[in-house]
């Protein structure tokens, strides 16, 4: 290499020296760790709800389904009577024991939680409220009974369409899910003849007027068991619902109220005592009927029409009679 080239090169070595002689700074030392950590989310620590079911009596996979239109209802109601059912529940959320019965006891099951549009406790429950329940071979419908006993004087269970809802009164009575049925009284407005006694001369009595004062009139009976249904029936349901909010009137989410004119006091009915603008159980007074904030009943004639949500017709009659469950 000659003289000249090594010149030229002794520029770039220097150059190359420099720049490897130059020393990175040290890296910034972190932050030391929290030994603690991030809090733990909060994990219920106690015993799950343990629940076991077994079915007395069930139908063949393969046998053919009844038909009718209240078969859904009656195979809901089947998975609950012909069920025994034994749970072990303590201290633990709603929302976990109603979740545990609706897997084990394959039912279509819908809790009526609160939320913005449904406030508990009148149209909804807390799904983190606790209760505690020890039952041992009972049917579905008492562990139902139960559960809505733990869980507050308003809450109660009914079936829709085949599925099982669970939650306040006020909820399950919405105006979609009630429902208008016939029940027919002939057999209580049935009249007996009146048949005379032997004439007593000692202590001669008018015999029809002492009768038919004891007796009461047909009307007068189907009066009495209207009046029974609507205080002994789910009593709630036949008040007089309360008059709306301010709030509920500026936001228009109060249905108004049904009306009824009250009997002119000129007229030749007067109204009695125990008639108001939603009810009259006196039948001089004109038709017979109570309208109440979930439920109504009109008397036509013999029978007696009642429109309300299922629990209330269950007060009133009862259910059908269950289909068992299919067998697993």
């Amino acid at each position: 290499m000659t003289r000249s080239a090594i010149a030229r090169l002794v520029p770039s070595l220097c150059a190359v020296t420099l720049a490897c002689s130059v020393v990175a700074d040290p890296p910034a030392p972190s932050k030391p760790k929290d030994p603690a950590g991030p809090p733990a989310p909060t994990v219920d620590v106690g015993t799950p709800t343990r629940l076991e079911v077994r079915y007395e009596t069930t139908r063949g996979a393969n046998d053919l389904t009844p038909t009718g239109d209240d078969v859904e209802q009656r195979e809901a109601l089947g998975k609950l009577l012909f069920a025994k059912v034994s749970i072990d529940a303590d201290d633990r959320p709603i929302r976990e024991v109603i979740t545990t019965i609706a897997r084990s006891m394959r039912l279509n099951l819908v809790p009526f939680y609160e939320g913005p549009d449904r406030p508990a406790p009148r149209l909804g429950m807390s799904p983190t409220r606790r209760v505690t329940l020890y039952l041992e071979e009972v049917d579905g419908r008492t562990l139902l009974e139960a559960l809505a006993t733990q869980c507050g004087p308003e809450m109660t269970w009914q079936i829709q369409r085949g599925t099982i809802e669970f939650g306040p009164r006020e909820a399950l009575a919405r105006e979609d899910a009630r429902s208008t049925r016939v029940y027919d009284v002939t057999d209580l407005t049935f009249e007996a003849p009146y048949f005379q006694r032997p004439r007593n001369k000692i202590m001669p009595v008018d015999y029809e007027t002492d009768q038919k004062q004891l007796r009461l009139r047909p009307k007068d009976v189907v009066a009495d068991l209207v009046r029974s249904i609507s205080e002994q029936c789910e009593p709630d349901a036949f008040r007089p619902a309360p008059p709306p909010t301010e709030a509920e009137i500026a936001e228009g989410t109060k249905r108004e109220q049904l009306k009824h004119t009250t009997p002119d006091p000129s007229a030749s009915r007067r109204p009695a005592v125990n008639s108001t603008a939603t009810r009259n159980l006196d039948p001089d007074a004109g038709p017979i009927y109570v309208l109440g904030q979930w439920a109504q009943i009109h008397v036509k004639e013999t029978t007696i029409v009642v429109t309300a949500p299922d629990f209330v017709h269950r007060a009133i009659d009862g259910y059908p009679a269950p289909i068992p469950p299919r067998a697993r």
